[in-house]
Order: C-alpha cells, then structure tokens, then sequence
C-alpha cells in the first residue's frame, strides 16, 4: 500500500494550454515565425521546452534556447497567471489530503504558480525546480531528486510512492 501521491503540474492538476500557447506564439513572433496550428501548440505542454521549439518549429539549438527566453519573457509576467487547475482537481487533493494522503507536486515550474492556483492547501509539500527546459535525462534526476526529499520530508523510507503525471 502506499501512502504518498507525487503529481505533476502541467496536464495533470493544470490545464496550462493558454498560457503555454501564448507564450510560444509570443517567441515564434521575436523569429518572425506565425503562430501554428492549435494541434502542435498543444505538443508543447509536457517536454522540454528547447526539444518542442527544435522539434516542431525548425529551430537550431541556439535558436531554440534564444526561443526559451522569449518564452519566459511572456511566461513569467503573463503566462504563468493563465494555468488553470482541472475541474475537480481541488476536490481531489481535499479528499486525498483528508484521507491521510500525503500529496506532493513536482514540477518544474515556480513553486508561485501552485500557489496563485490555491493548489497549496491540500499539498502537503510543493517541489519547485524552477522553468529549466530539461531533457528526459535530467527529468529522471529531478524524480530521482523529488522521491529523495519526499521520503526525507516525511521520515519514512519504507512507504511507498505513486508517480502522476508527465513522463
């Protein structure tokens, strides 16, 4: 049995389509680039972001991480306010919390997006790595990393863990 639930942010408590998609659209534009289709723009959400903007628009490596700058212009004084939980998410974690449910959530946003969702009551503790565009390697050191202070925070190591999300 478990008693610990580790989620991710984006797709999984939060709808961040909006404020991912504009802030893409607002960086294809610093490149002259229009804005694609919603279908790719959605392609977004999840991986890191310097692989979204190599992969589905074109764009070199350099290119790509100049693209993640303009990125984060819009997204941290925009975009970041424009991430919705799900509907019924914060029932959710209300019931898991009250049913003796320790609730985490790893992401690699600001830990202040979690708050500005009213997300922290119900969590137990919040894991922020920060916007980074990590490829799947350092993702797996960063759940390495969340499992690791989870199981510090809670002085437990013999309980068990249970990963929702992105992987």
């Amino acid at each position: 049995m478990f008693d610990t639930i580790l989620f991710d942010l984006d797709g999984t408590l939060t709808d961040p389509f909006k404020g991912i998609a504009n802030s893409v659209i607002y960086a294809l534009k610093k490149f002259g680039i229009a804005a694609p289709e919603k279908t790719l723009l959605k392609k977004f959400i999840g991986p890191p972001l310097t692989e979204s903007f190599s992969k589905y628009c074109g764009l070199s490596c350099s290119d790509a991480l100049r693209a993640v700058e303009y990125y984060r212009e819009y997204f941290a004084a925009t975009g970041i306010f424009e991430n919705k939980p799900y509907t019924g998410v914060q029932e959710l974690l209300s019931e898991l919390k009250k049913s003796g449910f320790t609730v985490v959530v790893a992401t690699s946003k600001p830990e202040q997006i979690v708050a500005s969702l009213n997300l922290t009551e119900n969590m137990s503790l919040a894991l922020d790595y920060r916007m980074s565009g990590l490829s799947y390697p350092e993702i797996a050191k960063l759940l390495s990393r969340a499992v690791s202070t989870v199981y510090e925070y809670k002085h437990t190591p013999n309980n068990y863990l249970r990963m929702s999300g992105y992987i």
